[in-house]
């Protein structure tokens, strides 16, 4: 009786546009992983939230760089979220400031969800549908606006950062989605 009420639960959260993720498999390293010498984020301890980009945003002291898509960035922070730099871990799917090469894709999504799932913060929002989120998790079906459940951590997917400078119209979807992630804080 119990089962048929989770899966009542969870197929009305379906309906909802939650996609769960609980399924997805993480590779298991046969040998330890080189440690990149790349910009891997910033993820300070007592995180709320995580903010994740295509490109580094900051440096690892935690300063942003400068560019409009950091200000942009820093802006949604404090006057949207409501939060300091302290409370949100911000990552990136590529490690500097260029595209890699294809071969290199794998590697980057190994450690971005190993960044995830070794954040505090159980909410996050995706800055790209087809730059991150369709790299990470490339067999569900994701849109932008749509929330993902990854093992106890729910995400939400919205524009990219440079299409948001780019086209002004996309920034009341984006800002919905920020209130969005505003309200499960």
């Amino acid at each position: 009786m119990n089962q048929l009420i989770a899966l009542n639960h969870l197929y009305h959260l379906e309906m909802f546009g939650v996609e769960y993720c609980d399924d997805f498999h993480f590779p298991t390293p046969q040998k330890p992983a080189p440690q990149p010498v790349q910009n891997l984020g910033w993820n300070p301890q007592n995180a709320r939230v995580m903010l994740i980009t295509t490109f580094p945003l900051v440096e690892k002291n935690g300063a942003f760089l400068t560019q409009k898509s950091s200000q942009m960035l820093q802006d949604m922070i404090s006057k949207v979220l409501n939060l300091s730099l302290q409370e949100c871990a911000i990552f990136s799917f590529y490690k500097a400031q260029e595209v890699c090469p294809p071969q290199d894709i794998q590697k980057y999504r190994e450690i971005l969800l190993a960044q995830i799932m070794q954040s505090p913060a159980q909410y996050g929002l995706i800055f790209g549908l087809e730059e991150i989120a369709s790299q990470l998790f490339p067999k569900h079906p994701l849109s932008i606006g749509s929330s993902l459940n990854l093992r106890g951590k729910k995400l939400l997917i919205t524009h990219s950062l440079k299409a948001l400078i780019r086209l002004e119209n996309l920034k009341r979807q984006t800002l919905r989605d920020l209130k969005n992630l505003k309200a499960l804080l």
